[in-house]
Formats: structure tokens, C-alpha cells, sequence
């Protein structure tokens, strides 16, 4: 047996008693000197350490002893009475190398010699293990540079380092709390793993053990590097914002500057955002994460929703694969229940229940498709989330079934011929095929049951004349037009498609008896508070507002809103109540939509407005909006709205 593995036995077996002892005594009974015998302590300490066996207490004045770890002695004793090596192996020590580079910052180095020293080691010794920790690194398109008389570092990307830092703290036997300390030397990790906490528990959902260290380490690197300017960065642009994973790590960043860190950056919060939508994924994504994982979440995603289009189709035998707008749909909703089915809460909705029994055809197709999302996701759709994603394919069918056909009587060239035709099929989803035809080649049989589209004056009678650019006047006349010839009065459009997804047949509420308006409103908010679309505190805001200010708007209609700052998810709630109430001095109101409001994005700020106009046009058309007061339920509300 080695002669130094002898001696660190010696030593061993004199402390394993738990007594008190100094390192005079130990250093007398082993036959070494003191510095000797301090020099072997430390190594047999980081020994000890990394086998999870126990501590070596040191109490200056007083002496040194064991503590040994609950339940480890009778490993321990193996030790110190069988022939076993104590001594750390080539893994162990190329750890130790690892956490030492990659707790320089940016512009720091160790000489070879203090690493050497530092793990007991010869320097030739470690050179052969600095091979092994540069392949390491590599994976990080990171570079271990070793230089004679200058040291080695880490040369390489902030954001690849930091991910680099959080796998090696991750792949550790040691707790996660112990290994990130040393990285963050003076930051209280425990109190911002709370502050993740309470976030979570906000949003009504629940991390797995792994994402929610991993989310820690991420924070805690960027709080701790942005407040000791240890690396600065830059990023090329990206987007990230239309994700859920963006809205929860901007709540994370915004209690914790409530809590006074605020050494972070927009990026900071991206970065949070892709390792979220990353976290319990199926499949490893090739590193560098920082840019690739989220583009590449995002053509899976995308791939995922075809193959799922695809799927339906073939069981429901309804070719919906060219439905480019259901594809659009589906990508939009994916994206939040994707976060949630990952994360959150498992609950049955009364809205999952009714579409189950109403629409079971359509619902047992989607349930169908439950192994693609294990296989690309690795999770398990639930019955709720079954429920809206068969609403997107049930309004898909409807607009199939709706489609009225159309001749366009045009003098234009081909291009500008196909742009009308383009423009006219995006906006108005009940036009099926629009053929082209010249004017001198207009044929009666061409024009038969077909709406007559012309941008050539006065060509024949009964034509629409349209603009060479149609203009929103001439697509509400084209609607006017299909609605008169047939189609169904619960499918006339009404609200725009872009912002669908901020409703939801579970948040509207039809033929409601209710007699004051703070029960009606604490009703609406609980339902999406208890979802974890708001926090406790956006009531409050609410109520201050209605309190200060009317919200009323005409026409029997109110749209009150709380602070943008206490909304997780933007959603618009309905309530169609059958008795009008009171709503502000002299005001009544039958028809109340709630917004739960964010404004963090371009999309947000672009939805809002677009909701502004689609809200006019609808209040406005008595017609309509009586139609709508006379359903039922949420279902049938949510197609009237959005059904072609």
C-alpha cells in the first residue's frame, strides 16, 4: 500500500472516535511533522467531502475533530480497517480542476503550481487531467488555455460559461446549495430559492426538483456576476416574449427587484426564460443553449403541431393539414400549455366536461394524440388542455364546412390579381376558391351561386366593386354579402382572430343572475386568480379603479381592468348577465368583458388595440350582440365570436 495512503489512515483512525484532538497529538502518534500532518488534513478533508462521509471540524485554540455524516459510520470504518485506497480518482480530481477554472471571472487565471498544490498533486500530474477538463469545456465552446507563467483560464461566452458552471453544479453528489455557494461567495442563495417559491406558488404551479435547481443556479449566477461586474455581454436580438416561460421569468426578475436585487438585465430574463422552456424536455438540446435551444424549441414545435394536424385529420377523415391558420393557432396556444402541462397544476374544468359530451367526436381525436405529446415532450395532455385544443379544431371544421366560393372580374396583371385574392382569403376565412377571370371572358355558368368580385366599374349587376388594395370597407360588404346568403348567424365573425387566444370558454360566463357589481367582479377574478393568471393583489387594483372612475362604455357594456404588473397571463374574461345591474351613478350594464391586461410586448400592445376596435364594431351591432346575449353557455359564446 502507497506510503501516503498509510499515513492518511493513521490519522483517520484517530479522529473516527469523534473526540476532540489537535494536530500536535496527531502528529506525534503518525510520526510527522505538524505542517506535514496540516497538509494531510486537507486533503483527507476534501476526501471525505466528496465521499459525503463527514466533515473535519477545526476550532482554532482548541483542536480539530470528526463529524462523522448521519448513518455513514460503518462505510467510514471500511476505510480506516479494510483495504481500501482513500484518495480521490481521476473523475474527482478532474472536478476539483473544473470548480477552480470556473470560478476565475472573466479575466482571471490560477498558476499551474497553486492547482497543483491545491490538490496535492504533481504539476506533470496535472497536465494529463487538464486534457481531460479542456474536452470538457469544448462541449461549451469553451477553451482551457494553459500557459507557462501565466496560469490557466477559461476563454469563451459569459452565458456558455455560466451554463458550463450550472451543469457541473448540477452533476455533482453534493447538494446543490453547498456546490453554488462558492460561485456566489456572499449572495443569500436561500433567500432568492424562496422568492422562485413563491412565484411558483403564485402562478399556481410546481417545478420538478431538477428544473427548479436549475432555474436557482441560473438566477443566482446572474444576480451575483451583474452585481460584482464579474463579465459583462452581449447578445445578438431574439424573441422570447410570446412564451409563458418569458412571463413567469420576468415575474421571477420583478420580485426579486421588489427584494432588492437588482443587478440584471433584459437578458438576464431571457436567458431564465429559454432554460424554463428547456426544463423537463425530452431530448438534450446541443449546446451552446443560450440561442440554439429556443430556435430550436421552435421548429419542433412547429413540426409537432403538423404531425398533430395530420393525426386528427386522418381519424376525424377531414383533411385539415392545409388549414394554414389552425396551424397558426395551434402554435400560438402550444406555446403557454406546453409550460403548463409541464408545470402546472392538474385540475378538470366544467368547459373540458360539456365539449367531452357535446363535441365527443372531435375530442377523442385529440385524445388520440396523447402519445405525440410524451413523445415529443415528454408529458402527459390532460383532459383541459384536450378540451381547447378540440375548440381550435371544431372552429377548423366549421370554417370548412362555411366556405362560399367567389369570381374576382379584374382588367389587373396576374400579380396584383393575386394580392386581391391573397388579402381577401386572409381576412375573410368564409371565401373558399376566388377564380380570376378578364372581363371579356366572363361566362353566366362561371358566375352561378358565387359571389361576383369585380374591380372593373359596372361589369355586371349585383357585383362588389372593390379597390385594386381591398380596403376594410370592402371586406365588411363582402361579409354583409356571405352572411345574406346563407350562412349561419352564430358564425358571423366578430372578433378578430389574432386575439383568440386571450379568451376562453371556461372565463365566459353566460345568462348570470347576479345583483351587485363587487360579487360579480370578485366572482370573474377568483376564476383566473385561482388559476394563477393574476396575483391576490389584482382584485385590489381593480376594485381602487372602479371606485375612482366609471368603465363603462355604452350600449349596456363595461370593460374593467386591474394593473398590468399583477397579471401573469393576459386573458379577457365575458359575463352576459340576464338582468342589467347597477354599475356607476346612473349607469347600468348587462355585458361585462374583464381584462386581465399585459403590456410588456409588442404583441400585448397589439392585441389590446385590436381588441379596442373589434369590441366597437361588436357592441355596436345590436343584432349581434343580442344573439349573443341569448346563449347559453361559455362553448357556444366562444364559436359565436370566433366561428366562421
Amino acid at each position: 500500500m502507497d506510503k501516503d495512503i498509510i499515513y492518511q489512515k493513521k490519522i483517520l483512525s484517530l479522529l473516527v472516535n469523534g473526540k476532540q484532538t489537535s494536530v500536535k497529538k496527531v502528529a506525534e502518534c503518525v510520526g510527522l511533522s505538524e505542517k506535514m500532518i496540516r497538509i494531510k488534513l486537507e486533503k483527507l478533508e476534501i476526501f471525505l467531502q466528496d465521499k459525503k462521509l463527514g466533515e473535519i471540524i477545526k476550532i482554532p485554540g482548541k483542536g480539530i475533530n470528526l463529524k462523522i455524516a448521519n448513518g455513514r459510520e460503518d462505510e467510514l470504518l471500511k476505510y480506516v480497517n479494510q483495504n481500501i485506497s482513500i484518495d480521490l480518482n481521476d473523475s474527482e480530481y478532474e472536478r476539483k480542476i473544473l470548480f477552480y477554472v470556473l470560478s476565475l471571472n472573466s479575466k482571471g487565471s490560477i498558476t499551474q503550481n497553486k492547482l497543483s498544490e491545491l490538490l496535492y498533486i504533481s504539476v506533470p500530474t496535472l497536465k494529463k487531467k487538464l486534457d481531460r477538463v479542456e474536452q470538457f469545456l469544448s462541449e461549451y465552446q469553451l477553451t482551457l488555455k494553459a500557459v507557462q507563467r501565466k496560469g490557466v483560464w477559461i476563454e469563451g461566452n459569459m452565458v456558455d460559461k455560466r451554463t458550463a458552471i450550472k451543469d457541473f453544479i448540477l452533476s455533482g453528489n453534493t447538494s446543490v446549495d453547498i456546490l453554488l455557494e462558492p460561485f456566489t461567495p456572499g449572495l443569500n442563495i436561500a433567500q432568492i430559492k424562496q422568492i422562485i417559491k413563491d412565484v411558483e406558488k403564485n402562478w399556481k404551479i410546481k417545478f420538478s426538483k431538477e428544473s427548479l435547481d436549475a432555474i436557482w443556479i441560473v438566477i443566482c449566477l446572474s444576480i451575483y456576476r451583474g452585481k460584482y461586474r464579474v463579465e459583462s455581454y452581449e447578445l445578438p436580438d431574439f424573441s422570447i416574449e410570446e412564451y409563458n416561460e418569458y412571463n413567469f421569468a420576468e415575474s421571477i426578475y420583478e420580485s426579486l427587484t421588489q427584494n432588492g436585487y437588482v443587478n440584471h438585465n433584459c437578458t438576464d430574463i431571457k436567458l431564465l426564460a429559454i432554460e424554463i422552456l428547456t426544463a423537463n424536455k425530452l431530448e438534450t438540446f446541443s449546446y451552446p443553449k443560450n440561442l440554439q435551444s429556443k430556435f430550436a424549441f421552435d421548429c419542433k414545435l412547429e413540426e409537432f403541431v403538423k404531425r398533430l394536424i395530420i393525426s386528427i385529420s386522418e381519424i376525424l377523415s377531414e383533411d385539415l393539414s392545409n388549414d394554414k391558420l389552425l396551424q397558426k393557432e395551434l402554435e400560438e396556444h402550444l406555446k403557454s400549455a406546453i409550460f403548463r402541462l409541464k408545470f402546472g397544476q392538474k385540475y378538470i374544468s366544467n368547459v373540458s366536461k360539456q365539449l367531452k359530451i357535446e363535441y365527443k367526436r372531435v375530442f377523442l381525436s385529440v385524445w388520440a394524440t396523447s402519445q405525440l405529446f410524451e413523445e415529443y415532450y415528454s408529458v402527459q395532455i390532460t383532459e383541459n388542455e384536450i378540451a381547447y385544443i378540440a375548440l381550435y379544431i371544431e372552429s377548423s371544421l366549421l370554417r370548412k364546412k362555411n366556405k362560399v366560393e367567389a369570381v374576382l372580374i379584374t382588367d389587373l396583371g396576374k400579380s396584383q390579381s393575386l394580392f386581391i385574392v391573397d388579402t381577401l382569403k386572409r381576412d375573410i376565412l368564409q371565401l373558399g376558391e376566388i377564380q380570376i377571370i378578364r372581363k371579356e371572358e366572363i361566362e353566366i355558368k362561371d358566375l352561378q351561386n358565387k359571389i361576383v368580385l369585380s374591380t372593373v366599374a359596372e361589369v355586371i349587376e349585383n357585383e362588389i366593386h372593390i379597390s385594386t388594395i381591398p380596403t376594410r370597407s370592402d371586406i365588411n360588404e363582402i361579409k354583409k354579402i356571405i352572411e345574406n346568403k346563407g350562412t349561419k348567424k352564430t358564425s358571423v365573425f366578430n372578433f378578430s382572430q389574432k386575439i383568440q387566444p386571450l379568451f376562453d370558454p371556461e372565463f365566459i360566463f353566460m345568462d348570470v343572475v347576479i345583483e351587485d357589481k363587487n360579487q360579480l367582479l370578485k366572482m370573474m377574478t377568483k376564476k383566473i386568480e385561482g388559476k394563477g393568471l393574476v396575483t391576490e393583489r389584482f382584485y385590489n387594483t381593480l376594485w381602487k379603479r372602479e371606485c375612482k372612475t366609471t368603465t363603462c362604455i355604452g350600449n349596456y357594456t363595461s370593460i374593467p381592468h386591474g394593473s398590468t404588473t399583477e397579471v401573469n397571463e393576459y386573458k379577457i374574461l365575458i359575463a352576459s348577465l340576464k338582468k342589467p345591474i347597477k354599475w356607476y351613478g346612473e349607469e347600468y350594464v348587462d355585458l361585462v368583458f374583464l381584462l386581465a391586461t399585459k403590456m410588456k410586448t409588442s404583441l400585448d400592445i397589439e392585441r389590446t388595440k385590436q381588441f379596442y376596435i373589434d369590441l366597437i364594431d361588436f357592441t355596436e351591432n345590436k343584432y349581434v350582440v343580442n344573439n349573443f346575449k341569448v346563449i347559453k353557455n361559455g362553448i357556444d359564446a366562444y364559436h359565436y365570436l370566433f366561428s366562421y
